[in-house]
């Protein structure tokens, strides 16, 4: 179920220091696999920092329930707002299609409501698959992807595929893809066509116009009746 989180690079590098520090101190969750092998619910993070740093046991507490159970378990357990809306959306697609759980069973579970279902599914579903890959390798942040990418794959699915895929797996921040979004939303079908095939030559050259000219020296005979 790692697919279901998205890679966060600054988060894992505060886990690394810590667990090399001070050890592990949160266990991870699995269920019984069977056959002596179990099948990890939440802690991929801690378990990516481990075997990085080496180790080779981790502490995990093993939950008496079935896999969809303890999924919802898991979520229930975390801090408020912890996940992103599309990791939502993401864990309630894995519970619906390869667990058999409705709409209407997800809404009790949750304590939600079935339009709040459907809008989290919405988002997964209306965003291409690698949109979503890149989401989850931490190249575009999630809530990037909600406010800009989900509209601009409902208006031109293509195009958004094209986009991301021209940005190469750049490390985008949320302020750059709404200059992308914007510009795109605004422009005419060359102006669109240049910031899909070209994004990132597109916000250097933003960055470029937000520069400030340097300051010009004064003549020397100015600098000499001034002293």
């Amino acid at each position: 179920y790692r697919d279901l989180r998205v890679f966060d690079p600054s988060g894992e590098s505060r886990l690394l220091v810590s667990l090399s520090q001070s050890g592990q101190r949160v266990p991870a969750l699995v269920v019984d696999g069977g056959g002596g092998r179990y099948i990890l619910i939440d802690g991929y993070r801690r378990v990516f920092a481990l075997r990085k740093l080496g180790r080779d046991t981790v502490s995990a507490m093993v939950l008496s329930l079935p896999e969809p159970e303890a999924l919802l378990f898991s979520y229930r357990m975390e801090r408020s707002g912890r996940r992103s809306a599309l990791e939502e959306g993401w864990l309630l697609k894995e519970l619906a299609s390869a667990h058999g759980m409705s709409r209407e069973v997800l809404s009790r579970a949750l304590l939600r409501s079935e339009s709040w279902i459907s809008r989290r599914l919405s988002l997964v579903t209306v965003l291409p698959p690698s949109v979503q890959e890149s989401v989850r390798k931490g190249a575009i942040p999630p809530q990037a992807a909600m406010k800009y990418f989900v509209p601009l794959a409902r208006a031109n699915r293509a195009q958004c595929e094209r986009l991301v895929e021209n940005l190469s797996g750049e490390r985008i921040s949320v302020r750059g893809m709404e200059a992308l979004y914007t510009a795109w939303r605004r422009g005419d079908e060359i102006v669109r066509e240049r910031i899909v095939s070209l994004p990132l030559l597109y916000l250097s050259s933003c960055e470029e116009m937000k520069r400030t000219d340097p300051p010009v020296p004064d003549p020397p005979a100015d600098a000499l009746r001034r002293d």
